[in-house]
């Protein structure tokens, strides 16, 4: 740690993490904007969250992505949160500032952002005014994907959750009104009548289970959605085309919430660009 400490502290809190691409995404990013800097994988298991924060903040860190499974455990952790992070209830990333002699973690949540950004741009034909949208999961990435759809005009939004009890808190917090529902995900589901659906759960992801859809309840117009980024083309989104459906993976909200993160912590919001892409792909930066 002493060859790094002159230059600034950031990382990605979560467990596993190695999975991540975030810290070759962040160390491009501060090469190319703040003159370098450090970005870290920290696998910290859920149990050790309150002594990593302090362990932190001791280290030198400046701020850090928070990814499953501390985004909602994080938050009576931290000294502020963001209006964001109040809206869904759960932080993707901290700020460590200075306060009259006295370090101060701030939450913010900028998968909102984020989520819209990736959805617009890979699904130009989708018109969210008046839509209507299926959601997969009931956790903060549900929250997230919940409100980012709610500002930009989605009129109906549908929790297909196994936690009904989550899914009823989100619609009510959120204020989605009378139109929000739930439904359990299960293959016997009856015929959906919506635009959209989106899966905010880790299923598909690597090392995860991958998620099957009964495609039978779904128009084929209906755009289909995956946060996850890790793979790129998940099992959701391949039996999606196979369908006759629109895919739109998560690459978009991933660089996206990653761009507002960084310029949280630097105050400069990088370009994404190609390099940018690829390092979110794994790839070389070529």
């Amino acid at each position: 740690m002493s060859a790094t400490t002159e230059q600034p502290l950031y990382g990605v809190l979560g467990y596993p993490v190695s999975h991540s691409r975030s810290p070759a995404l962040h160390c491009y990013w501060l090469k190319k904007y703040a003159g370098g800097g450090v970005y870290l994988p920290l696998a910290v298991p859920p149990a050790a969250l309150p002594v990593a924060l302090k362990s932190l903040v001791a280290g030198g860190f400046q701020g850090f992505n928070v990814t499953i499974p501390h985004k909602e455990a994080i938050c009576p952790l931290l000294d502020v949160l963001d209006v964001s992070a109040q809206q869904v209830g759960a932080v993707n990333t901290v700020v460590i500032s200075h306060s009259k002699c006295k370090k101060v973690l701030t939450g913010y949540n900028t998968d909102v952002t984020g989520y819209a950004e990736g959805l617009v741009a890979g699904a130009t034909g989708l018109k969210l005014m008046g839509a209507s949208a299926a959601i997969i999961g009931s956790g903060g990435a549900a929250r997230a994907v919940a409100l980012a759809l709610k500002q930009h005009g989605v009129a109906t939004i549908i929790f297909l959750a196994r936690n009904e009890r989550a899914a009823t808190a989100i619609i009510g917090d959120c204020a989605l009104g009378a139109g929000a529902g739930v439904l359990p995900f299960s293959p016997q589901m009856p015929p959906l009548s919506v635009d959209l659906v989106v899966n905010t759960t880790p299923l598909g992801m690597k090392g995860q289970d991958a998620l099957h859809f009964p495609w039978q309840v779904l128009s084929k117009s209906c755009v289909i959605s995956d946060c996850v980024y890790n793979p790129l083309q998940t099992t959701l989104l391949r039996e999606a085309v196979e369908h006759g459906h629109t895919p739109v993976d998560g690459l978009g909200m991933f660089l996206g919430q990653a761009a507002v993160a960084f310029a949280l912590w630097t105050g400069i919001k990088p370009e994404i660009d190609e390099t940018a892409r690829r390092l979110a792909l794994g790839q070389t930066a070529g």
